[in-house]
């Protein structure tokens, strides 16, 4: 297994080192809660791997490929909410139907 940036032995992975995004998103995280931790852990890996694949190809991969692919981890996430709420307010209207007051 290829190691990523941002591994166990790499700084952005320490919680305590000021400035590191590690550190930045604890601090953050911890106003927002647990959704915007995982959301940002889910873009950083999935950048990790991309860039690594890119890289491996002699791709060039910048900030607007990581910004591209944070869009796309916030829209899959966003849609997904949102197919969620409107299944969860079909199953309270049905409810509401099936047992007026």
């Amino acid at each position: 297994m290829a190691h990523l940036p941002g591994g166990p032995l790499s700084g952005d992975r320490q919680p305590g080192i000021p400035g590191t995004a590690t550190a930045e998103r604890g601090a953050k995280g911890a106003q927002r809660g647990a959704t915007m931790d995982k959301r940002e852990e889910a873009k950083r890996l999935l950048n990790s791997y991309l860039e690594m694949l890119a890289k491996g190809q002699d791709l060039h991969w910048d900030s607007d490929n990581r910004a591209e692919v944070g869009e796309i981890v916030d829209l899959i996430i966003d849609a997904t909410r949102q197919e969620i709420a409107a299944a969860m307010f079909g199953v309270i209207e049905q409810w509401k139907r099936e047992h007026p007051e």
